[in-house]
């Protein structure tokens, strides 16, 4: 889940805990570090609590919004009658929303209000699980699966790459790259047979004298994923100058043969 994501989703119940941890009277003779421990203690009791639910709880409200459109949906005097419903709900309280919206949006727009950032994300959101012919009570994990609102969000865009792709092309760039060539008794140890040809994670310190202390191993698949989309980023500007500078002399390199072959064609 991203941390933009996270501002997108808080739902009503993680914001009031946000405010009541806001409104929590403040020790004035605690020391900096004191205060510091004490916000980091009330931070983690939110997260794994209210916070961590709180996705879990829109999901949920997004997949009745999901069900209502279905129902919505068919020439049935019973859906018929929803659309209607719903017409009259967007009149009769004035909700700004075009006619020419997307029946999804204008749920969404009624459910959530009018935060055009929010009303967007999630009306994207579902309208992709309506393209992928995403069964109802497997909206959440769909949601889940595909890297959360805002993923599905940024999918959007037509410069989007996801991270599972940023990772395999981060992989296949690293195929001519060796910095150095790493062996210990202890890291052997650690290695699974099995997993010949796969990425793994090293956590290093650099010390004075220009060498690298290992100090940690990691295999897990998003550590990897994570390590990987950072390189795809680094690097991404200087692959596409690369990729510039090729199509820059393959242009004029044709256009040096196209002038040739009209230059004997004239004699």
């Amino acid at each position: 889940m991203t941390t933009t994501e996270n501002t997108i989703a808080t739902s009503v119940n993680a914001t009031e805990v946000v405010n009541e941890a806001a409104a929590a009277p403040v020790n004035t003779n605690m020391t900096t570090y004191g205060e510091i421990e004490q916000l980091a203690t009330e931070r983690k009791a939110w997260q794994e609590g209210a916070f961590r639910t709180s996705n879990e709880q829109l999901y949920e409200i997004l997949k009745n919004c999901y069900k209502l459109y279905n129902k919505m949906c068919g020439i049935q005097a019973d859906a018929k009658h929803l659309r209607e419903t719903l017409a009259k709900y967007i009149s009769e309280n004035k909700i700004a929303v075009k006619d020419s919206a997307h029946t999804m949006t204008k749920i969404v727009r009624c459910v959530f209000g009018n935060d055009r950032r929010r009303v967007s994300a999630y009306s994207i959101v579902l309208r992709a699980a309506l393209i992928a012919q995403v069964q109802i009570d497997a909206l959440p994990d769909y949601i889940r699966e595909n890297g959360g609102v805002e993923e599905l969000r940024l999918a959007k865009s037509p410069n989007y790459v996801s991270p599972k792709a940023k990772a395999e092309v981060a992989t296949n760039w690293l195929t001519d790259i060796n910095l150095a060539v790493v062996k210990s008794d202890k890291l052997s140890g650690m290695l699974d047979a099995a997993r010949v040809g796969s990425q793994h994670v090293l956590i290093v310190t650099q010390q004075a004298d220009g060498t690298l202390i290992a100090n940690a191993f990691v295999s897990s698949q998003s550590a990897v994923n994570t390590a990987l989309g950072s390189f795809y980023s680094a690097h991404k500007a200087q692959k596409q100058e690369g990729q510039a500078a090729v199509d820059t002399a393959k242009s004029d390199v044709n256009l040096n043969t196209a002038i040739n072959q009209a230059a004997q064609q004239a004699a």
